[in-house]
């Protein structure tokens, strides 16, 4: 079935993270499911330490999680077992520590484009070839644009994106789509990492001022699959 636009959300990183690491090999635990909490945990638990659902989580200090992106689908009541959408491996590391980054909508989006990835071709033909020969290079996952009705809403966050290019600030951004059913699906997203490299009004007669934002993708893009139920 289609992915329907209506409803897709531009998100971008709103606070700083939050991170709990442990001090010993006991404290915290990475399940399939998420992540459980016993004592000796730096922090007494998720919910004072400011962890909250929708936080797009990241899990270092360990072998088996690294570079992956994990959603918090629930937090129990007591504080100390995080719920992820995701799959996680399952760990228990010394040093292991949980970064939890809250993302929020940009607002007044009208229309996006992107991650426009390619990679490139490599020549390997030789003398000895009978035909052309090619390797494909490293990916490069492109860039993101999308046009905005300008506004000036700190909710919109369209001032923390302009300052972001001005200040050459990586960003951590995702795209979420809406094929995702409630209660125990989710919806597809794409997780990046990008430098925004332009932002450009426009505007006319009997018309409103949009912006025109731009960013380059750092790094691979952290897919999601949906999952319907």
């Amino acid at each position: 079935m289609a992915i329907e636009s209506q409803g897709i959300g531009i998100l971008r990183a709103a606070t700083e993270a939050t991170c709990i690491g442990n001090v010993d090999n006991t404290s915290l635990a990475v399940v399939a499911t998420g992540i459980t909490m016993t004592t000796g945990g730096v922090g007494s638990d998720f919910l004072t330490s400011s962890f909250s659902t929708g936080m797009r989580v990241i899990i270092s200090g360990g072998a088996e999680n690294v570079g992956k992106v994990f959603t918090i689908k629930s937090i129990s009541a007591e504080g100390s077992v995080i719920g992820f959408y995701e799959t996680a491996t399952a760990e228990d590391a010394t040093g292991l520590s949980i970064q939890g980054i809250k993302m929020e909508k940009i607002g007044s989006v009208i229309s996006f484009s992107g991650p426009s990835g390619s990679a490139g071709v490599i020549d390997v033909t030789t003398l000895d070839s009978t035909a052309k020969e090619k390797m494909i290079g490293l990916q490069d996952e492109g860039q993101v644009s999308m046009e905005c009705l300008l506004s000036s809403s700190a909710t919109d966050m369209h001032s923390k994106l302009r300052d972001d290019r001005a200040n050459r600030r990586k960003g951590i951004f995702a795209i979420q789509m809406t094929d995702g059913s409630t209660p125990d699906g989710y919806p597809t997203k794409v997780d990046f990492d990008a430098y925004v490299t332009g932002f450009a009004l426009s505007g006319g007669v009997d018309n409103v001022v949009k912006a025109s934002i731009s960013m380059e993708l750092t790094s691979a893009c952290k897919w999601r699959e949906g999952v319907s139920t």
